[in-house]
């Protein structure tokens, strides 16, 4: 029975060391992926450091069908947070992040595949108030972003604009 008490409060440390808290919910319109849902979520410590970053790919029900996690270690040369037809097409990136207090996130995106175009939008990860929350450069709140993408004669050439809402 001691055995027991120990193994289950154990347990409860360990998932109290660490929380997910979602940032944002992702969507697309890209063709034959227009239900599916990811979400990126902070990885934290009890005490609100980050220590890690996660896309996870969200099932019919909101359960979590599978996980890409990001190491902090890499966010100054980014992450690539989508990689199709052996190609890059969105990497996420931050020149001054802080694990404690977040910082500028640079989201650049794959704007025309035939020209190697690339474009970018700044948001914000900050801690206020108690919660970590992204934010646009006018200090709006952020809960979903939709890739939307660029057509060329029918077929897929790129991300023509990400758009971020409440």
């Amino acid at each position: 029975m001691k055995e027991l008490f120990l193994l289950v409060t154990l347990v409860f440390s360990f998932s109290a060391l660490a929380a997910d808290v979602e940032m944002v919910k992702i969507s697309s319109d890209l063709p034959g992926e227009e239900d599916q849902v990811y979400r990126m979520v902070v990885e934290v410590k009890e005490d609100m450091e980050i220590v890690a970053f996660h896309k996870d790919k969200l099932g019919p029900s909101g359960e979590i069908e599978m996980r890409k996690s990001y190491s902090l270690d890499d966010i100054e040369g980014g992450y690539v947070m989508e990689h199709q037809e052996g190609r890059d097409i969105i990497i996420l990136s931050s020149n001054n992040f802080d694990s404690y207090v977040g910082g500028d996130l640079r989201i650049a995106y794959l704007f025309n595949g035939l020209k190697n175009k690339w474009r970018a939008k700044n948001v914000k990860l900050r801690f206020m108030g108690g919660e970590w929350r992204l934010q646009t450069s006018n200090v709006d709140v952020i809960k979903k972003m939709k890739i939307i993408v660029r057509k060329w004669v029918g077929k897929i050439v790129g991300v023509k604009d990400i758009e971020f809402s409440k």
